[in-house]
């Protein structure tokens, strides 16, 4: 049993709320779309791109007092949920 709980649309939520990340996407979404005429990329695909999450993002930790330095670093413990 995974040790955290992740929301599908809080995790793309954060993802696309830094202008930074967006930047990055969207570049490489059009690429894609460049060099292949569409974009072909799950949510999963999304997720394992990352090396680590806070934990605030995962359920019944959103009121955790967050210090900026308390990630989920082992990707393996995270399920993404509904």
């Amino acid at each position: 049993m995974k040790k955290y709980k992740l929301k599908k649309e809080r995790f793309l939520d954060w993802i696309f709320s830094d202008s930074d990340d967006i930047e990055y996407w969207g570049r490489r979404f059009v690429s894609d779309l460049k060099s292949q005429h569409k974009i072909n990329f799950t949510l999963q695909e999304l997720f394992d791109e990352r090396e680590e999450l806070p934990i605030w993002l995962m359920v019944g930790y959103e009121d955790y007092d967050y210090s900026g330095e308390d990630y989920v670093y082992d990707m393996d413990e995270i399920e993404l949920i509904d």
